[in-house]
């Protein structure tokens, strides 16, 4: 797009300059050889009028008479009464951009030539400044173009990051408003698709989360109370027909609900990526190292191996902002953030030097505000199979634990 608007702007930059300096430029070629021929023209009569005076002095008219009269590219040839000729200047043989003959008092005229090679280079004269000027014009058009360009792409650069952001299944874009109303427009429309986005998919992730525990608990607990009422000596043989008619079809039931959470981690894990968790880990540091250090904080990393995991990226990194989020915003002191493989998980964690006022209620909405982030975190953990704890030490220390890949 920058490209395009760039190639447009001083393309038409260059057809306004063409459709002024052409024309221009014919004008000014007439304009030099109007004058040069008027000045020829006088030169001529000034010229006869000195052939005059010199006869009529009674002074011989040789090339020396001209000498110091004549200009580069001219020459002049006199024409006596006797049919002698005099000539001086230029070579005869040039060729010739413009001429004027006068008649001389008393007999004869004077003919004064002026070289085409002469008039040309008053014409590239003539030229020059009208070129420099066209030229000036489409570098400073393409400067413009330069700056007006990024200014208008930049807007569309920036949603096309957070397309791909919202395409790669974060939901959290903080899409700023812009002065290009298309790009606002736009850029609105991220925000509601993601708004609507993200509901969809927390419902499916709390389904994924829960539906083991929502659906095979009642399952379970159905089908004993089943089978302890079935083996009542006082059941008839006819309800424990009933009975196992009943448990026939709660089997059934509990095996589809099995093949449907299955399922849903099948696709899941086809869904996600094999990801570096330290590679997220580091770049995590580096997006909110500059604001520790506007507070005059430090930041430290470990990461300690390659700690590959096959998750969605989009999730870690959410997850991973949101922790350290809160240790920057919410924290004191330095900021340490390490990972490492342990027995069953990669394990990360992210601390500060503040004291610890809270367990793992605020992973769940029930501390401050200032943990509002860390619930969302907590079920997006939760969805990926790993878990998100505060640890049981004085100072403040989230865990998350990620499956390996």
């Amino acid at each position: 797009m920058r490209r395009r608007l760039v190639l447009t702007f001083v393309a038409l930059t260059v057809l306004i300059v063409a459709l002024y300096g052409i024309p221009r430029a014919f004008i000014r070629i007439d304009q030099v050889h109007d004058r040069e021929q008027e000045q020829v023209d006088q030169s001529a009569l000034l010229l006869a009028g000195l052939v005059a005076a010199e006869r009529d002095a009674g002074d011989q008219i040789t090339q020396q008479t001209f000498g110091g009269l004549l200009r580069p590219g001219e020459r002049v040839e006199y024409d006596a009464p006797d049919g002698a000729a005099i000539a001086a200047g230029e070579p005869a043989d040039q060729e010739v951009g413009v001429e004027a003959t006068e008649p001389v008092v008393g007999g004869g005229f004077v003919t004064l030539e002026y070289s085409q090679e002469a008039i040309d280079q008053r014409v590239r004269a003539a030229l020059s400044p009208l070129l420099f000027i066209g030229l000036l014009i489409i570098l400073m058009a393409w400067l413009a173009a330069m700056v007006l360009a990024g200014r208008l792409a930049r807007p569309f650069q920036d949603l096309a990051r957070h397309a791909h952001q919202l395409g790669a299944g974060r939901f959290d874009l903080d899409v700023p408003h812009y002065d290009v109303p298309e790009a606002e427009e736009v850029g609105q429309a991220l925000v509601t698709s993601a708004r609507s986005l993200d509901q969809l998919v927390s419902r499916e992730r709390d389904f994924a989360v829960n539906a083991s525990h929502e659906l095979r608990t009642p399952l379970t607990a159905v089908r004993l109370h089943l089978e302890d009422l079935s083996m009542w000596p006082s059941t008839s043989p006819e309800v424990s027909e009933e009975l196992a008619v009943a448990l026939a079809e709660l089997s059934r039931l509990e095996t589809a609900v099995t093949a449907l959470l299955d399922k849903d981690r099948a696709d899941r894990a086809a869904a996600a990526e094999a990801v570096d968790v330290g590679a997220l880990l580091t770049a995590a540091a580096e997006r909110w190292r500059p604001a520790l250090t506007q507070r005059g904080r430090e930041l430290e990393t470990s990461v300690a191996g390659e700690l590959f995991a096959r998750l969605s990226t989009a999730a870690v990194t959410e997850v991973l902002d949101a922790i350290v989020g809160h240790s920057v915003e919410h924290g004191r002191g330095r900021v340490s953030l390490s990972a490492e493989r342990t027995t069953d998980y990669l394990e990360v964690r992210v601390g500060d030097e503040s004291r610890r006022t809270q367990g793992t209620e605020m992973l769940h909405g029930n501390g401050d505000s200032g943990a509002s982030g860390l619930p969302r975190a907590s079920g997006l953990v939760a969805a990926l199979g790993g878990n998100l704890t505060v640890d049981s030490r004085p100072l403040t220390t989230f865990v998350l634990r990620l499956p390996p890949a």
